[in-house]
C-alpha cells in the first residue's frame, strides 16, 4: 500500500471475459490485495442483476474479491433518490 493508504478498487462486470480485462489490469497495478478488489455486477433491474449476480459472486469467492451488491436497485428498482 502506498504509505499506508487505504486502497478500492472497484469494477462492474456486464459478461464473464470483463474479468480477464479486470485481471490483466490488475496485474499492471502493484499495493493491492484481494481484499482491495470489489466486483458488482452491472444492471439496471432486478432481472438483470439476478442473470449476473450468481456468476459474479463466484469469481469474487475464487478469487478473494469483495463482492458489491446493488442492493438499492433489489429494494427500490431503479429509481432516482435510492
Amino acid at each position: 500500500r502506498a504509505q499506508g493508504r487505504d486502497v478500492q478498487l472497484k469494477f462492474v462486470a456486464c459478461e464473464e471475459r470483463d474479468v480477464g480485462e479486470i485481471e490483466a489490469l490488475l496485474a499492471r497495478l502493484s499495493g493491492w490485495s484481494p481484499v482491495d478488489v470489489l466486483l458488482m455486477p452491472e444492471g439496471r433491474t432486478r432481472k438483470e442483476l439476478a442473470s449476473r449476480q450468481g456468476w459474479v459472486a463466484a469469481r469474487c469467492v475464487e478469487r478473494g474479491w469483495r463482492y458489491c451488491p446493488r442492493l438499492h436497485i433489489d429494494l427500490f428498482g431503479n429509481r432516482r433518490g435510492t
